[in-house]
This record gives C-alpha cells, sequence and structure tokens, in this order.
C-alpha cells in the first residue's frame, strides 16, 4: 500500500508494484495541476477581457429618474428640477477632469466647449446623447445602443411634461 510517496513496500507487496502506484500518484498530481493552472488562466482572460468595460444604467422612477455610470456616482435628476431635455448627435465629450473611463464607457465630471463642465454617463460607440439642463448643471448620457437611448428620451421627455 502507498502512503502518500512512500516507496517502501510493505509486507507481502511487490516493490515495482508499489514504484508504479508513486508514479501514478505523481502523474496525477501533475494532471490536477495542469489542469488547475489552465482554470485559472481560463478565468483571468474571461474576466480581464470583461473587466473593464463598464456600463451605464438609467432607471426611470415617478419622481426621478436615476442614473449610474461606472464612475459608481449616482446621480437623481428630479423631474421638478429639469429646465430642458434634449437629444444631440456626435458630441465632442471633451477632457475629462474626474471620473472613470473604460473600454466602452465614460463616465464623470468632463469639460468640453458646448457645455463647460458637465456630468457625463455614456457608451462609447453610441453617437446619441440626452443632453438634461436642472438649472445651472448639465447631465449628458446615453444607453447601450440608439434605440434604448431613444426610449429613455421619450420616456423622461413624457415626465417632465
Amino acid at each position: 500500500m502507498v502512503t502518500g510517496l512512500n516507496f517502501h513496500p510493505e509486507k507481502g507487496e511487490n516493490r515495482k508494484d508499489t514504484v508504479r502506484d508513486g508514479y501514478n500518484a505523481i502523474r496525477q498530481m501533475r494532471t490536477f495541476t495542469i489542469i488547475f493552472f489552465l482554470a485559472v488562466i481560463i478565468f483571468a482572460t474571461i474576466y480581464g477581457f470583461s473587466a473593464n468595460k463598464g456600463s451605464v444604467t438609467v432607471q426611470i422612477g415617478e419622481e426621478a429618474a436615476g442614473i449610474l455610470g461606472a464612475d459608481q456616482n449616482p446621480i437623481f435628476l428630479f423631474y421638478s428640477d429639469i429646465t430642458s431635455v434634449e437629444m444631440i448627435n456626435n458630441l465632442d465629450t471633451g477632457t475629462l477632469i474626474d471620473g472613470t473611463e473604460m473600454e466602452n464607457t465614460q463616465s464623470g465630471t468632463y469639460q468640453n466647449e458646448l457645455f463647460g463642465e458637465y456630468r457625463l454617463n455614456s457608451y462609447r460607440n453610441i453617437t446619441e446623447y440626452i443632453v438634461i439642463s436642472c438649472g445651472d448643471a448639465i447631465y449628458v448620457f446615453n444607453q447601450k445602443t440608439e434605440k434604448a437611448t431613444e426610449k429613455i428620451y421619450q420616456e423622461i421627455s413624457q415626465a417632465v411634461g
């Protein structure tokens, strides 16, 4: 009988069988190690491709719209505070002042020529944006598709009246 990697045969065992059992145990450990490292590499690769993409979530409520971007700073826009809602196309987002830029999203405080300093939560590959003004503050965002952005725009426009 082999215990761990003990290559000393017990009484009645053949030394060749004991050594063979030891080699089989080593082979099994090597196989397990290889499978384990392959699983770690696959997990790291999948996580690496998806971890830095980010998202923009918009929730429409009865009294306010909530926006959460990759920077994880929620914004609540109360309909009673909104002075204008519009859709624009092909925005020069300007320069990031404070926030998070990921592979497919941008979130944070930006500055450009059109708005000055404003809050942005957007997907980079979508060219349509919703622009909301609340007093002196400007909030710009979009959704994962142009169709979803247009739908959110319609819902907010109806809620504002």
